[in-house]
């Protein structure tokens, strides 16, 4: 059989076979968040609404331990080890420090790393009496949520993948907890939270005797009200390059991400 007959025979069978007659690729995603100096942070009055950012199928690190292809390094392991310390040495705070590497996927198979730093905070059901009827003065914007939840001050996910391009997708959230505006509830707990319930009779006026918990009972419990909660969040989905820092603002935090084949790592970049 002549030679390039032969030849266009293996050229064919490794088109066919296509990527799954390649090695996996490994890559690895190096994440910085930092916490926005005083002059950039005092520009933001604002609070964001508190909302659910961790999807189901999000692992913590320890999860996938187990398969070696996956992998977790802490900050002091973390490829933007040198960005912490110059960026805070300029009045940033690190806030959360950590490089992911897992198999190079397409969108349906990638895997969602599950973000979390911080002692959780418990934070307090909404009032069912003020759901019922729509009204929640102090909470009129933010979802409706009838049992307490746990968050911790850094909270989210993760992932990246290729389809034709590389992607990052995240939604990083810094949960803050005032505890001078929970004192305030607690010395002047608002109407709501005197008894009424949602077993009310709104023609007589009358309402139920069914106690509520009342604002002095969130220091006791260490829950905090949801008013003294407030949000910051970025949630984005971004083509990026590989090898590239990316940088995502943000009026309280900034977020620095790199996507790059561990073998082929770079040295250090500056920070843009």
């Amino acid at each position: 059989m002549p030679k390039f007959v032969t030849l266009l025979t293996a050229m064919v069978s490794l088109l066919i076979a296509g990527p799954a007659a390649a090695e996996q690729t490994t890559l690895q995603v190096d994440l910085l968040m930092v916490e926005q100096p005083s002059w950039v942070r005092n520009r933001d009055s604002g609070e964001w609404p508190l909302q659910e950012i961790t999807p189901a199928e999000a692992y913590v690190p320890a999860e996938l331990a187990a398969d070696p292809a996956f992998d977790w390094q802490p900050g002091t392991a973390s490829d933007f080890a040198a960005q912490a310390e110059k960026l805070k040495s300029q009045g940033y705070r690190t806030l959360y420090l950590a490089s992911f590497r897992f198999p190079q996927t397409r969108l349906r198979d990638a895997t969602s790393w599950a973000i979390s730093e911080g002692e959780p905070l418990t934070i307090a059901a909404q009032d069912p009496y003020a759901v019922q009827n729509g009204v929640d003065p102090a909470w009129f914007d933010r979802p409706a949520n009838l049992a307490p939840e746990t968050l911790t001050p850094i909270s989210g996910w993760l992932r990246s993948w290729v389809d034709t391009y590389l992607f990052v997708e995240f939604d990083l959230a810094r949960i803050l907890a005032d505890a001078s505006t929970r004192d305030l509830l607690a010395e002047q707990p608002a109407a709501w939270q005197t008894g009424r319930t949602p077993a009310t009779d709104l023609i007589s006026g009358s309402f139920s005797n069914t106690p509520a918990a009342t604002a002095a009972d969130w220091s006791v419990a260490d829950v905090w009200p949801r008013e003294a909660i407030a949000m910051h969040r970025i949630h984005t989905r971004k083509r990026v390059k590989l090898n590239e820092i990316h940088y995502f603002d943000h009026p309280q935090v900034g977020i620095l991400i790199r996507v790059t084949e561990p073998a082929r790592n770079l040295p250090p970049e500056e920070t843009p």
